[in-house]
């Protein structure tokens, strides 16, 4: 299996506030590596239903019921990248991962997220 990097840029975001698209990974996949620009919170669902109906949910606060989460972190001015032990599996019906990010560094600026995965399904 052939690692791979997928990297997302966000427009500008105020602090706080959060994008919410699809990022092209695959149907199937394992997240080995996170690394990001800045202090932000990244998440992964399996679908965008799922997504829309936990952006809400407060840092800190498990999902609850049927909420698709696949993946969640935090990054830090001090944690900007992390190897993920153990590693993430993840699915969806398309190889287009609904994603939400949201800016925490304190200034408006775009969120680079960048996730190095291995496919295991197309």
């Amino acid at each position: 299996m052939i690692r791979e990097n997928v990297t997302l840029e966000s427009g500008s975001l105020n602090s706080g506030d959060s994008e919410s698209d699809l990022m092209a990974i695959a149907s199937r996949y394992q997240l080995l590596h996170i690394t990001a620009n800045c202090a932000c919170r990244f998440r992964l669902y399996t679908s965008a239903n799922q997504r829309d109906n936990d952006l809400g949910r407060a840092i800190g606060v498990d999902p609850t019921g049927n909420h698709g989460l696949l993946f969640e972190f935090v990054t830090t001015p001090s944690l900007l990248s992390a190897d993920l032990t153990p590693i993430v599996d993840g699915f969806s019906s398309t190889a287009n991962i609904p994603y939400s990010v949201t800016n925490l560094s304190g200034v408006a600026q775009a969120v680079t997220v960048t996730l190095n995965h291995v496919k295991t399904g197309a």
